[in-house]
């Protein structure tokens, strides 16, 4: 039984470990302002207290303009996402029930 315990015991910590990464990809940004200009979508947005900006191609499928307000952010690992050469990041609603998030878009960050 000891065993059995253990490995039950070990289980549920990986799989916390697993949520708890998950959950902590996603931050919360304050979008501050948005522009377009050449056809490029330029996002000011507040991350902790530091600047930063978001920007997409206004002819990509996923680049939209967000309204002032809350939002969370998560960044993209490795190669995924559109832009090359550029840390990609999703936007998405900050609503009350967290599992009904939508995404905004997805965006180059710029820092």
């Amino acid at each position: 039984m000891s065993g059995r315990r253990t490995f039950s015991t070990v289980t549920a910590l990986a799989m916390f470990s697993v949520i708890s990464l998950s959950a902590s990809e996603r931050e919360i940004v304050k979008v501050t302002s948005s522009s377009v200009e050449n056809n490029v979508v330029l996002v000011d947005i507040d991350i902790r207290g530091k600047a930063a900006q978001l920007m997409c191609f206004k002819t990509h499928s996923d680049c939209l303009i967000p309204k002032p307000g809350g939002y969370l952010m998560e960044r993209l690992r490795g190669n995924n996402g559109a832009y090359m050469d550029c840390q990609n990041a999703d936007l998405y609603d900050q609503p009350a029930n967290s599992k009904t998030q939508s995404k905004v878009g997805e965006y180059c960050l710029l820092e």
